[in-house]
């Protein structure tokens, strides 16, 4: 499924895509241009006023705190659920660009959006993709809660992938060598790379069969999040991307959909969004830049506008901070389809029910797979 989509899906298209989803996707630039009416934001405003409060989904942590506090901050989340059970939920926000892009999780919550859980807005269907195959190599290690992170997260994703039928397999900082054998063994679709602060065992290997399995047309989803945490990246990209991943910028905030070069916005019209009116955009996070250019970007002014593209990723969000935040490549000669994510907080537990995560990574993989690109008679 690429960004732009005919109107009516094809059969073997119905197959793998949820047809509401993209219908809506269809509906977003007609409503973009009313969300900028004079008449539409003063609507907004009072409703806005009138909202009923909704406790946030997204437990956010200071970035300096230890993450033994995990546990802690999961009871809470637990409380806050229990307490809203019975209340009226919002509906879909489908109408916030651009009034509320770049709030925090709790100015979210005040105002009472969130994004709708019905599965019909996923792009993908549940239980349409038990053909294929996801490897994650997850070189992030940090100790969380007793455990370590690559254990933790796994939690999240690996059930939201499950559920649309991917097979996932799952290999630690210490498995680099299974991870290339599997890169290499012709059987996955879709590769993950979860960096870490320093090079994993087998570097130099495992940058190479990354970039051999992107010339062979599959996908690859590539995770950096703030200085230091981009090493196996910064391996990879600069050979098939031509950036670099470097930075530390805040992040905490709440992107919602519209412009994907404006702060504290994402691209309206890709389908990586399907069905996500707002997207967390991570704790501390990093950005890509020119592998060539080692200056560092001046802080973002008033006004400012990301790049549309960097290297050859074009951009599909920019953080609150006005620096790019995801990033894409379409398939082409030379290569599969990739994803660049520069905030992988957004997979941690603390943060997985944050607005739009689930859906989103979800909606990658899908994405990556290139169903109608590598597979035309499906």
């Amino acid at each position: 499924m690429s960004k732009k989509q005919p109107q009516q899906l094809s059969a073997p298209q119905q197959q793998y895509y949820n047809e509401e989803s993209v219908q809506y996707m269809q509906q977003r630039p007609e409503r973009m241009q009313q969300c900028q009416s004079a008449s539409y934001v003063q609507s907004k405003q009072q409703q806005l006023q009138q909202a009923q409060p909704m406790p946030s989904n997204a437990a956010f942590f200071d970035c300096c705190q230890s993450f033994s506090s995990y546990p802690q901050q999961q009871q809470q989340q637990q409380q806050q659920q229990q307490q809203m059970q019975g209340q009226p939920q919002p509906s879909f926000a489908c109408l916030s660009w651009p009034v509320l892009g770049g709030f925090t999780s709790g100015e979210l919550a005040k105002e009472g959006y969130g994004n709708t859980t019905d599965a019909k807005l996923d792009l993908g269907k549940d239980g349409a993709f038990s053909d294929f195959h996801v490897v994650v190599f997850c070189s992030y290690d940090y100790v969380m809660g007793g455990a370590y992170a690559c254990t933790e997260i796994t939690k999240c994703f690996v059930p939201a992938l499950q559920q649309k039928g991917f097979h996932v397999v799952v290999h630690q900082r210490t498995q680099a060598k299974e991870f290339i054998q599997a890169l290499q063994s012709g059987t996955y679709d879709v590769a993950w790379i979860i960096s870490d602060s320093t090079p994993s065992p087998l570097a130099k290997e495992l940058a190479e069969a990354v970039v051999a399995f992107h010339r062979q047309k599959r996908g690859l989803l590539i995770w950096g999040d703030n200085d230091p945490y981009y090493a196996e990246a910064n391996d990879i990209l600069p050979k098939i991307a031509g950036v670099k991943l470097s930075g530390n910028t805040p992040g905490t905030r709440i992107m919602a959909y519209g412009n994907p070069c404006v702060p504290g916005e994402f691209d309206a019209e890709h389908f990586l969004f399907a069905g996500i009116s707002y997207l967390y955009e991570g704790v501390t996070i990093c950005y890509p830049v020119d592998a060539t250019n080692n200056k560092t970007p001046e802080t973002p002014k008033e006004g400012h506008r990301a790049p549309k593209t960097v290297g050859k990723l074009t951009v599909a969000a920019t953080s609150s901070n006005g620096m790019p935040v995801i990033g894409y490549m379409e398939r082409s000669a030379t290569g599969g389809r990739v994803v660049v994510d520069t905030g992988y907080t957004k997979l941690f537990p603390v943060d997985w029910k944050s607005e739009g995560q689930a859906r989103y990574v979800v909606n990658a993989c899908v994405y990556l797979v290139d169903v109608e690109g590598r597979f035309p008679s499906k």
